[in-house]
């Protein structure tokens, strides 16, 4: 007898705006708690009922409540096992909340189910792939930049400083104010390597890469090579500090300038990063390595500024969307 309005109920599941798609237009803050209390009292009164399940559903994802909407619709399934579409939203909102295995059964049991259509079991294997991307051991990432770029004066700076990610290489010190079109390119290449502890650890490795290419002052080309590598992990298991991780590296760098080797550095360091609040992270970076300059016919007595630096770092990062962040 319930089939006509779970059929019905079933069919307000595109009004999930949270979780398939961001609405276009919400109404204010204090109408859509409004509206969710008085759908969360009306479960209370009808929690069989599966329109009003999906009503606090729709409601729950607003208002940022995931947990309510995921109790809503599993209830759902105590009256019929077998609601793929059910299931499908199940399996994204479980994802959405990090939960990658419960979302994985959810989707995994959508997708094989006889009653689901061709479109909830193409979105069951998108989600299913994303979760196998973030769940593999071994994972890559990165982004690559290049651009042209016109300076007045190329070879820059006062006194000819060059300044490349916070290093300062200085180009043949008689080069004079020249106009230059350059060419830039940039790459940062990161991996990460489950090492399959109980406490989280990975190992991660950044590569990074820059170089500008000057057309006519070759004096100012510059290349720069970075590379840190070491093992993240959690320390603390309870207590304030349980969401700190902590990571030992060793850094290395290369950088020319006027296609010529201008210095080596290694060394090593430690990042410690912990929450700072709900959307705020921070992380404290130390590290000290051994910079190794080169002579070369341009800068004859290069190796004069070889020595060991050290540096101490803070940095804030705020995550103003789950797809942006602010790094003052």
């Amino acid at each position: 007898m319930r089939r006509p309005r779970l059929l019905a109920a079933l069919a307000l599941l595109a009004t999930l705006p949270a979780v398939t798609q961001p609405a276009v237009a919400q109404p204010a803050a204090p109408d859509r708690h409004a509206e969710y209390d008085a759908a969360f009292q009306d479960t209370l009164k009808n929690p069989s009922d599966p329109e009003t399940a999906f009503r606090f559903a729709r409601l729950a994802v607003r208002v940022g409540d995931v947990r309510g909407a995921i109790s809503a619709l599993e209830r759902l399934l105590l009256l019929d096992a077998d609601q793929p579409n059910v299931k499908l939203e199940l399996g994204m909102l479980y994802f959405r909340l990090g939960s990658l295995e419960a979302a994985r059964g959810y989707l995994e049991s959508a997708k094989v189910s006889t009653r689901a259509d061709a479109a909830t079991r193409q979105r069951a294997d998108q989600v299913l792939a994303e979760i196998d991307d973030r769940t593999r051991r071994s994972h890559f990432s990165g982004e690559v930049l290049g651009g042209l770029g016109y300076s007045n004066n190329a070879n820059s700076g006062p006194a000819g400083l060059i300044q490349s990610f916070g290093v300062n290489v200085v180009p043949t010190p008689d080069v004079s104010r020249q106009p230059d079109f350059n060419a830039v390119a940039a790459a940062t290449l990161r991996h990460r390597y489950d090492l399959g502890r109980q406490d989280m650890g990975t190992l991660e490795s950044v590569l990074e890469f820059y170089t500008t290419h000057q057309f006519q002052v070759s004096q100012a080309n510059v290349l720069l090579l970075d590379f840190t590598t070491g093992p993240r992990t959690s320390p603390f298991d309870s207590g304030l500090l349980d969401d700190m991780t902590l990571r030992p590296f060793l850094t290395g760098r290369y950088v020319a300038v006027q296609d010529m080797a201008y210095y080596w550095a290694w060394g090593g360091g430690a990042e410690i990063s912990a929450p700072l609040g709900k959307t705020v992270n921070g992380t404290l970076t130390a590290f000290a390595r051994r910079r190794d300059y080169l002579n070369n016919p341009t800068v004859p007595t290069n190796n004069e500024s070889t020595g060991v630096e050290g540096t101490l770092t803070g940095e804030v990062d705020v995550q103003l969307t789950p797809s942006m962040t602010l790094s003052p």
